[in-house]
């Protein structure tokens, strides 16, 4: 193998791992939005139930706040 060769060799390998850098920092970006969009869901939810804890004030109320959380754990194992 020539010198010319193998600097193009070197090239190629150089340009193929920044090809694959490009990619895993694509994905990177794609899991980190996924996160921060989860992590918002997850915020409204647990705002939601402070606000429902905040007013139960009777057998009943409990019972609905049960059912949503078995929601929310249903949701959660599917999800």
């Amino acid at each position: 193998m020539g010198s010319l060769d193998m600097v193009t060799y070197f090239i190629s390998v150089v340009k193929d791992t920044q090809e694959i850098r490009d990619q895993q920092l694509a994905r990177v970006e794609q899991y980190q939005q996924l996160a921060d969009q989860m992590t918002e869901e997850a915020t409204g939810a647990i705002a939601g139930l402070r606000l429902l804890q905040g007013k139960l004030d009777s057998v009943e109320a409990e019972a609905v706040l049960q059912k949503f959380l078995d929601e929310v754990d249903n949701y959660g194992a599917t999800h």
